[in-house]
């Protein structure tokens, strides 16, 4: 039998409509996934096909649908391998199931037996083959211990009544009507047998009744289901399927492989079945493909005690290895009738037996516990009586101090070539429990080189100076408390180093040219933002699907003098014509997005680099008000869903006294922009074709000096193969 498994709290949310069969009308639903056994009692069915991947089966078994793991089995653990085909049901400790490989002629079924408990074989009996033992659905009757059975041959079906302990069948009356195809049964812990049923010509699916007796059905109605998945409507397969109670609430089930429009696949669902007016709620379901002829709670008897309440432990002080579990004795039975005399308690820490004492009904008992080794302890809690055991609870304790969570808010700031590295104490542990704070310490390790600069620092701040050369910095932070290691905080990242001076060449020759020299912040926090493009050797920002670009690439720290002119020079274009990216060119006094408060350029569509005579490269000029430390920007500013946006060959220079930009080529032809018109002049005649920036043509042109006149605005020159961005005033 597989170990019982971490108890989680709360069941997932899942906002649903209702299509059902037929007229039926839509509701709604909050949730799913509620619970719809006590807890301790599983549910247990047979898996006769399902994969575990792509290309591997199931080994056919029975296998547990675990409510903590929201009904999803283990596939690759079944509690026993067993090819129950014939159907499966369970009674007071034990297994029944109708063994076969196939419902035909030449296969001979074995009826076997197994402790539900230890999972181990307890008897077997060969059946009679020809189809006569063919079970398609088990039902257990405990009103008068009887199986009761679909046995189906290739063309007939016929109620059994099958002998629990051997297998051996007996057919109840007439086989059924030949136009009906029938799935599933089960007994209520009244013994009424229901079923469901199948209409063939018309696909209606029904619940039935049995008479025990001569096996007649009678329907009840057509089944309506409710609650289903947005946009689902009421599919009904015809692989097999099981029906079982919930003998403590005399609920039913009902579970099978169907079809969700939803999910666009094939899905299990799970439905609690009114027997009155055949309606059937989804419960629940699982996202995959599994088929199986039975299902069962793994239920107690029905007069052994329900679980425990209250359950609490309380340590003598915040981290110590000692205190005091409490709880209240079950007043009910697992049926929820009044329990009476002595019970006994029996609790397992992990498979050692902790204790096993006597109890009485509701009392409330307290155990004290001493000297338990660090961490998280399993209990095992069941209460039995002389009816048997009650259904077992796992619950967990945690002693001693946890281990610390990762420091929080780890900060990095910059004056100068000086850094400081400050950040806030963890307060709880990784499980949620207690920590000890007084022995906390902290190591820092500093990125690049991946450098150890303290360790056991019991200050939460670091402070060190770097040399001048530009380096992008990043540290991270470890708790420790005492020798027992926490987690993990990294800081954010900053460069640092000494101011350059003009000319600036920023050609990007490998990462180090960009990473320690621009600061790139991803504004929108979507984890797209700029990185390096190491076959290009270029910066490039990738699209996101879910959100338009807040993303900086901040220049590093530039000494400029007042009175100058500098000229910045780039490249940049988007990897699509169809998906153009945005993008705008700032200056201010510092790195940070605030500071930036000058735009040099801004472009909606930045043009293609496969689009013919495309401008892409980009000349700026400008100047500052003071001599000091300044900064520029590539700012990505594109809408969502767009594709690649690419910079390079980044440069700074000081501009000539005259304003005229120089084009390099093999004849010389300057550029100047004038009032209201465009120079340019040329050592010969040459084509001249100019663009504006949403990458219009504006003139194309043949001489050696040209007027060319144009409004106000930003234009792109080009003579043969070289470029040249001029303004125009």
């Amino acid at each position: 039998m597989k170990g019982h498994i971490n108890l989680m709290a709360g069941a997932r949310k899942a906002l649903a409509v209702v299509i059902a069969l037929g007229m039926s009308a839509v509701a709604y639903a909050d949730d799913y996934f509620k619970r719809i056994s006590m807890e301790g009692v599983e549910l247990v069915g047979a898996i006769t096909w399902g994969k575990e991947d792509i290309s591997t089966y199931m080994t056919p078994g029975l296998y547990e649908y675990s409510y903590d793991s929201q009904f999803v089995p283990d596939k690759t653990e079944p509690i026993i391998a067993a090819d129950a085909l014939g159907g499966c049901v369970y009674h007071d400790g034990k297994i029944y199931t109708n063994e076969l490989s196939s419902r035909s002629q030449n296969v001979k079924p074995v009826w076997r037996i197994y402790d539900a408990k230890t999972c181990e074989l307890i008897s077997e009996h060969t059946l009679k083959d020809n189809c006569e033992c063919t079970t398609t659905s088990l039902a257990y009757d405990p009103t008068s211990d009887c199986i009761y059975g679909f046995n189906e041959t290739y063309t007939e079906t016929y109620v059994v009544r099958v002998n629990p302990e051997t297998g051996e069948m007996t057919r109840l009356g007439d086989m059924q009507d030949r136009d009906y195809k029938f799935f599933a049964m089960a007994c209520s812990p009244k013994g009424e047998l229901f079923c469901t049923y199948l209409n063939k010509e018309t696909n209606a699916v029904y619940l039935g009744r049995i008479r025990k007796s001569d096996g007649k059905v009678a329907m009840i109605r057509g089944i309506n289901a409710g609650n289903l998945l947005p946009g689902d409507s009421f599919i009904n397969s015809t692989y097999d399927q099981s029906m079982f109670y919930n003998n403590a609430t005399g609920k039913l089930y009902w579970m099978f492989q169907s079809s969700s429009m939803y999910l666009y696949r094939a899905y299990v669902a799970l439905f609690e079945v009114n027997t009155t007016t055949a309606e059937a709620t989804l419960v629940a379901y699982i996202d995959d493909e599994l088929q199986g002829p039975g299902a069962f709670f793994m239920e107690p008897n029905m007069k052994a005690p329900a679980i425990i309440d209250d359950f609490a432990w309380n340590t003598d002080t915040p981290g110590s290895s000692s205190g005091t579990i409490s709880m209240t004795i079950p007043e009910l039975s697992y049926d929820g009738t009044p329990l009476t005399g002595k019970q006994k308690l029996t609790i397992t820490k992990g498979s050692i037996p902790l204790l096993e004492e006597e109890v009485k009904p509701g009392q409330k008992f307290t155990r004290r516990l001493e000297k338990l080794r660090t961490g998280w302890h399993d209990l095992y809690v069941h209460v039995s009586n002389e009816s048997g055991d009650g259904p077992t609870v796992l619950r967990q304790i945690f002693a001693g101090f946890d281990v610390p969570t990762a420091p929080t808010n780890v900060k990095l700031t910059a004056e100068g070539l000086h850094t400081t590295l400050t950040w806030d104490a963890p307060t709880v542990g990784v499980e949620g429990n207690p920590i000890d704070e007084s022995a906390l310490t902290y190591t820092v390790v500093r990125y690049p080189g991946e450098i150890t600069v303290s360790e056991n620092q019991k200050e939460r701040v670091f402070e060190e100076d770097h040399p001048g050369d530009m380096t992008r910095y990043v540290y991270k932070v470890t708790a420790w408390a005492g020798d027992t290691k926490g987690s993990t905080a990294m800081s954010n990242n900053i460069v640092i180093g000494t101011p350059l001076d003009v000319p600036y060449d920023g050609t990007f020759r490998s990462a180090v040219d960009m990473y320690n020299y621009y600061t790139i912040l991803d504004s929108n926090h979507d984890n797209y933002t700029w990185a390096y493009d190491i076959d290009n050797l270029q910066a490039i920002y990738s699209y996101s699907q879910e959100n338009g670009a807040d993303d900086w690439m901040i220049s590093p720290p530039i000494n400029y003098k007042k009175g100058k002119k500098y000229t910045l020079t780039f490249s940049a274009f988007s990897s699509s014509k169809t998906y153009r990216e945005s993008l705008a060119v700032t200056f201010g006094a510092d790195k940070t997005p605030e500071a930036q408060t000058q735009t040099l350029l801004d472009l909606e569509e930045v043009p293609a680099d496969t689009e013919e005579d495309a401008p892409q490269s980009y000349s700026l000029d400008f100047t500052v008000p003071e001599d000091g430390v300044y900064y520029f920007a590539f700012h990505a500013k594109s809408t969502r869903f767009r594709e690649y946006l690419k910079v390079k060959d980044i440069k700074v220079t000081e501009a000539g006294a005259s304003g005229i930009s120089t084009l390099s080529s093999a004849d010389a032809v300057s550029v100047s922009g004038e009032k209201g018109a465009l120079a340019v002049s040329m050592s010969r005649t040459k084509r001249i074709i100019v663009y504006d920036l949403a990458g219009r043509r504006m003139a194309s042109l043949m001489g050696q000096d040209l007027r060319i006149p144009l409004p106000a605005g930003v234009y792109q020159v080009v003579a043969g193969k070289s470029r040249v961005k001029v303004m125009v005033k």
